[in-house]
């Protein structure tokens, strides 16, 4: 009976933060926080810790996935459409860059190459209409980047070829995920 009353209790109290002004801060402290954690593993990866790298590129990837809480709490904004591609960019620049030292060069090139069109295209998106606008489908890709780089960190750990180019071929179709998606909604919107 009280695990009910509790659970009650929470929902209600997360239905009144709904109607909090105070809402925006939950997802704009995730799209903030992203960059500011790729730093601290590109730095561990710079200094040869692969495994600390690879829990904080993963931390910081999982911040990635803000627009639910956003979409949830109605606390989505043109400025968060904004800010969220611009943040996933510092990250995935921050992890290319831990990587590209160690990392196949077309590898590297696809997914910096896959990257940049990203922010591109979110730019011309963002110009359309007044709503924000960011493809879901590209999260999927966010979340395939991850495990590319959680095995690619973890090859680099092990001192495992085999690891490390798996990595390599998940992040790169994480990345070719999202650029899709972009450019599926910017055919949608045009």
């Amino acid at each position: 009976m009280s695990t009910y009353v509790i659970l009650v209790f929470s929902m209600s109290r997360l239905e009144a933060l709904k109607q909090h002004p105070a809402r925006y801060l939950i997802p704009n402290a995730m799209t903030v926080a992203r960059p500011i954690i790729g730093a601290m593993g590109l730095r561990d990866a710079r200094n040869g810790n692969w495994r600390r790298a690879t829990k904080e590129f993963c931390v910081a990837m999982a911040t990635d996935l803000e627009g639910n809480p956003a979409r949830w709490l109605n606390a989505t904004s043109k400025a968060g459409a904004i800010a969220d591609p611009i943040a996933d960019f510092f990250l995935r620049t921050e992890v290319l860059v831990a990587f590209a030292p160690v990392m196949n060069k077309t590898a590297f090139a696809i997914a910096a190459g896959a990257e940049i069109d990203v922010l591109r295209l979110n730019a011309e998106i963002q110009k359309i209409g007044d709503t924000p606008k960011i493809p879901k489908q590209a999260k999927l890709g966010a979340v395939v980047q991850a495990v590319g780089a959680a095995a690619f960190s973890e090859g680099m750990e092990r001192d495992n070829t085999f690891l490390r180019s798996v990595g390599q071929v998940i992040i790169d179709t994480g990345c070719i995920m999202r650029s899709v998606a972009y450019h599926k909604l910017r055919r949608e919107l045009l």
